[in-house]
């Protein structure tokens, strides 16, 4: 590996470093509203095959004043890890654009393994 490798591994280690203690901090400060996240982000993931942190926004609003938020939306990363720990949600590699104003970038999409659980079903009829 050379100099150059070598310092690409470290800068990207000491990001996900970084993202870890931020999501940490959120998951702690947002402690009394992790239920919330976590039905949500489940909420999303039954009603979507695929969606994004956007997508778990819209929702919260549904429910509390979103500008600005009871909590640190970083807090909404450690909900998503945890389903993914858990099986529920899997990571896609497509990435999706960003619908937020403040985030132009692209989005993680996440396919849901809970797509359609707890939903009325007709015969013949697609939920």
């Amino acid at each position: 590996m050379d100099g150059y490798q070598a310092a690409r591994r470290a800068a990207e280690e000491a990001n996900r470093r970084a993202t870890e203690a931020g999501m940490d901090r959120a998951d702690r400060g947002a402690k009394v509203w992790r239920p919330f996240i976590r039905e949500t982000i489940r909420c999303v993931a039954r009603r979507q095959a695929v969606f994004t942190v956007d997508d778990v926004r819209e929702l919260m609003a549904d429910f509390v004043p979103m500008n600005p938020p009871p909590f640190n939306l970083m807090a909404i990363g450690p909900g998503i890890y945890k389903l993914l720990r858990e099986g529920e949600i899997e990571r896609m590699l497509a990435p999706a654009k960003g619908r937020s104003p403040s985030h132009h970038g692209s989005r993680t999409q996440f396919r849901s393994l809970l797509y359609g659980q707890g939903q009325i079903r007709l015969p013949g009829i697609d939920p």
